[in-house]
């Protein structure tokens, strides 16, 4: 029905698709692989509704489908989940702090901590470990970077968008 998406996967060449989430009344978007196992984060909300709430889980799923679970909640906006290299965190965006910031959780559950202090979406961790990237809005627009042993934050590029970027091992792909 209106308003709800679904987490479906399928075979490279397209075959023996099947869906791997799907709640009624909920929406299921930013799927993101553990490197390391067979789970899948995602972020789960009413986000499309006719009248939408900006609130949203950040939840796990085995690869198969089963063995849902909710990691983040608080009745706040949590999204974009991505894994750290060594798929040992889990990091994501939420506004429980006032505005949103990037928070940071262990895959296998805990208490979450808040990583940047001065506004963070989209969070992407390098796959050497060594750099948190993340975009901002309003008027420090772009996309940022915090080396993740020293902190402190510097912006790289001030026309990246928020969904805007793809962190590889090659660079930083972005459309403006």
């Amino acid at each position: 029905s209106a308003g709800n998406t679904s987490i479906q996967i399928m075979n490279s060449d397209g075959s023996d698709k099947r869906t791997l989430f799907q709640k009624e009344g909920f929406s299921a978007m930013n799927a993101v692989w553990s490197p390391i196992s067979e789970v899948i984060a995602l972020c789960v909300g009413k986000y499309f509704q006719r009248v939408p709430t900006l609130t949203g889980q950040i939840a796990l799923l085995n690869a198969d489908g089963t063995g849902f679970r909710v990691l983040v909640d608080g009745g706040v906006n949590n999204g974009f989940p991505s894994w750290s290299p060594d798929g040992e965190f889990i990091y994501f965006d939420s506004d429980r702090s006032g505005g949103t910031e990037v928070w940071k959780i262990r895959g296998a559950g805990g208490l979450a901590s808040q990583v940047t202090r001065n506004g963070g979406l989209v969070p992407i961790q390098s796959a050497d470990g060594k750099f948190l990237y993340y975009v901002k809005d309003g008027e420090r627009e772009g996309l940022w970077r915090m080396p993740m042993k020293t902190g402190g934050e510097s912006l790289v590029h001030p026309s990246v968008g928020r969904l805007h970027y793809a962190l590889t091992r090659r660079g930083v792909h972005f459309f403006t």
